[in-house]
Protein backbone atom coordinates (compact mmCIF):
# COMPACT_ATOMS: atom_id res chain seq x y z
CA UNK A 1 0.00 0.00 0.00
CA UNK A 2 1.37 3.24 -1.31
CA UNK A 3 -1.19 5.90 -0.15
CA UNK A 4 -3.77 5.77 2.42
CA UNK A 5 -5.78 8.05 4.32
CA UNK A 6 -5.99 7.02 8.31
CA UNK A 7 -8.36 7.40 11.18
CA UNK A 8 -7.75 10.73 13.88
CA UNK A 9 -7.35 7.80 16.85
CA UNK A 10 -3.34 6.84 17.35
CA UNK A 11 -3.42 2.58 17.39
CA UNK A 12 -0.98 0.43 19.37
CA UNK A 13 0.75 0.19 16.01
CA UNK A 14 1.23 3.86 15.36
CA UNK A 15 2.43 4.21 19.01
CA UNK A 16 5.84 2.57 17.84
CA UNK A 17 6.72 4.83 15.22
CA UNK A 18 9.12 7.40 15.98
CA UNK A 19 9.07 11.04 14.94
CA UNK A 20 11.49 11.80 11.78
CA UNK A 21 13.02 15.62 12.05
CA UNK A 22 14.56 15.11 9.25
CA UNK A 23 12.20 14.99 6.28
CA UNK A 24 15.53 14.79 3.60
CA UNK A 25 16.23 11.37 4.88
CA UNK A 26 12.06 10.45 4.60
CA UNK A 27 12.48 9.98 1.24
CA UNK A 28 11.29 6.98 -0.33
CA UNK A 29 10.23 5.65 2.85
CA UNK A 30 6.63 4.56 4.42
CA UNK A 31 5.53 7.31 6.60
CA UNK A 32 2.43 8.15 8.81
CA UNK A 33 1.46 12.41 8.51
CA UNK A 34 0.21 14.20 11.75
CA UNK A 35 -1.19 16.86 12.32
CA UNK A 36 -2.29 18.00 16.32
CA UNK A 37 -0.67 14.88 17.36
CA UNK A 38 -3.24 12.64 15.51
CA UNK A 39 -2.62 11.10 12.43
CA UNK A 40 -3.75 12.14 8.81
CA UNK A 41 -2.36 9.83 6.32
CA UNK A 42 0.37 7.59 5.49
CA UNK A 43 2.35 6.68 2.21
CA UNK A 44 5.44 6.38 0.16
CA UNK A 45 7.70 10.06 0.27
CA UNK A 46 8.36 10.85 -3.31
CA UNK A 47 10.02 14.16 -3.16
CA UNK A 48 11.13 16.73 -0.70
CA UNK A 49 12.33 19.95 -1.01
CA UNK A 50 16.42 20.84 -0.69
CA UNK A 51 15.57 22.67 2.39
CA UNK A 52 13.10 19.75 3.79
CA UNK A 53 10.38 22.62 4.53
CA UNK A 54 8.00 20.59 1.39
CA UNK A 55 7.49 16.85 1.15
CA UNK A 56 5.35 14.62 -1.20
CA UNK A 57 3.51 11.58 -0.55
CA UNK A 58 3.18 9.38 -3.67
CA UNK A 59 -0.04 9.52 -5.71
CA UNK A 60 -1.85 5.71 -5.67
CA UNK A 61 -4.79 4.21 -6.88
CA UNK A 62 -7.70 6.88 -6.52
CA UNK A 63 -5.26 9.17 -4.27
CA UNK A 64 -3.86 12.14 -6.01
CA UNK A 65 0.09 13.35 -4.84
CA UNK A 66 -0.24 15.06 -1.79
CA UNK A 67 2.16 17.68 -0.83
CA UNK A 68 2.90 18.39 3.07
CA UNK A 69 4.32 21.63 4.37
CA UNK A 70 6.12 21.22 7.88
CA UNK A 71 5.29 25.21 8.40
CA UNK A 72 1.71 23.72 8.56
CA UNK A 73 2.14 22.14 11.92
CA UNK A 74 2.46 18.64 10.09
CA UNK A 75 4.81 15.81 11.18
CA UNK A 76 6.43 12.67 9.77
CA UNK A 77 6.41 10.12 11.81
CA UNK A 78 8.00 6.24 10.74
CA UNK A 79 8.56 3.08 11.87
CA UNK A 80 12.31 2.15 13.48
CA UNK A 81 14.65 0.48 12.12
Amino acid sequence: MIFEKVTEELTAQDRNLRIQHDWISAKGSYVQVRHEDRPRQQGVVEDVTDDGAILWIAAHGPYTRRMILRSEGYEVWIAPL
